[in-house]
């Protein structure tokens, strides 16, 4: 009876993943972008992660491809209409997410990434853009108890990992509307 109950709750657990996948939105436009930024996170961080974090672009604050674990699904952050052009991510900003039970303490924080760290990367109309860089997000109890940690740490993909991502994309409700970016530059010499 056990090995029953654990099948059939095995068979729920794989149902709910495979409706998990990232959904990708219908063109508003001709104009219309779409960037997805890789992100990778625990469990803990999915249900009750109380920070989310942003890339910045061309150096402006309020210019953002926001990545946040709670609302994000599957293993792409999606933002659309970003308009078409060149940008640069140069730094990380980190933001309050708070809700149910999960509470932020603080207001978040910014940095920049040093010139070498700093990673360029174009949108064009009617065009998936996959970001070449993965932001990993953990979660962690403090000994008390009391609190929780999140840490945040990233990695440049390598191209065998962009061609990956790229088939998973095409495998993504909504993908048949774009078209996926062709060339990626390679960053391998990046060290974030």
């Amino acid at each position: 009876m056990k090995s029953l109950l654990t099948l059939a709750l095995t068979a729920v657990i794989a149902l709910t993943l495979a409706g998990c996948k990232t959904i990708l939105p219908n063109p508003t436009s001709s104009d219309s972008t779409l960037v997805l930024a890789p992100y990778a996170a625990d469990n803990a961080t999915k249900s009750k992660g109380a920070w989310g974090y942003a890339y910045i672009l061309n150096n402006d604050e309020d210019l953002l491809v926001k990545i946040n674990a709670r609302k994000a699904n599957d293993t792409f952050a999606v933002t659309k209409d970003l308009p078409a052009g060149e940008y640069v991510i140069t730094g990380v900003k980190s933001y309050p997410v708070s809700g149910g039970r999960t509470k932020a303490v603080g207001t978040g924080s910014s940095y920049q990434l040093d010139k070498d760290q700093q990673i360029p990367f174009d949108t064009k109309a009617g065009e998936i853009t996959i970001l070449p860089i993965i932001i990993v997000l953990t979660r962690e109890t403090a000994p008390d108890g009391q609190r929780s940690y999140q840490s945040h740490s990233f990695d440049i993909l390598s191209v065998e990992e962009l061609a990956a991502l790229k088939a998973e994309v095409q495998t993504l409700e909504g993908f048949g509307s774009w078209k996926v970016k062709e060339g990626h530059k390679v960053y391998a010499n990046l060290a974030i």
